[in-house]
This record gives C-alpha cells, sequence and structure tokens, in this order.
C-alpha cells in the first residue's frame, strides 16, 4: 500500500503465489518492461534478471537464524545467488558492497 500511495501511477499487484500472479500482471498489463518483486531472492522458480539483496548493516543476515527463531526464510549461503548485494543504513562508502555482473541491454 506504501508504493501505491507514493507512486499512483505504477501498477502494484498482490500475490503470493507469484508463478501465478507475475504471467497474470504481464498479460492485464501487456506494456510492462520490469517488475519488481519484494522479499523473492527464496523464490528460486523465479528466474530473475537481476536479484538485488539488501541487508541491514547494523543487523546484519549473517547473524540471524531461521523463522521462527529469526527472519531469515534461505540459507545464509544463499547471498552468493545475489548480483548486488546492499546496505542501504550503512552509509555512503558501504552502500555497495558488492556487484558481481554489470547490467546489460
Amino acid at each position: 500500500m506504501q508504493f501505491h500511495l507514493k507512486f499512483p501511477d505504477v501498477p502494484v499487484a498482490v500475490g503470493e503465489e507469484r508463478l501465478v500472479a507475475i504471467p497474470q500482471l504481464l498479460h492485464d498489463k501487456p506494456d510492462r518492461e520490469l517488475i519488481i518483486l519484494d522479499d523473492a531472492f527464496q523464490h528460486r522458480a523465479i528466474k530473475a534478471g537481476l536479484n538485488i539483496l539488501l541487508t541491514n548493516y547494523h543487523n546484519m543476515f549473517t547473524r540471524d537464524l531461521f523463522l521462527p527463531m529469526g527472519d531469515l526464510r534461505d540459507e545464509k549461503r544463499s547471498y552468493k545467488r545475489a548480483d548486488w548485494s546492499l546496505y542501504p543504513n550503512a552509509g555512503p562508502t558501504w552502500g555497495l558492497w558488492r556487484r558481481k555482473r554489470s547490467l546489460k541491454r
């Protein structure tokens, strides 16, 4: 709802079954060139063009546990699948931690 309120001209969709929701979104909005999925890193069935991992610099995933004791939904070593790993609250010098590959058009 936050995205919808802040960007009312941008289509926002909600769907628990990502593999069903994405084709439906493309059917409903065929002019879409980009779909941003929130909290989708653990959905390996989706072949993303770019995986961005965001982690809190002051509460890093490497010190976390799996649900329900922690917030992790995937193995810690899965960070290696990320194309970019970002620490948004780490300050300007540590904001971009790793970029595995450059974007190609």
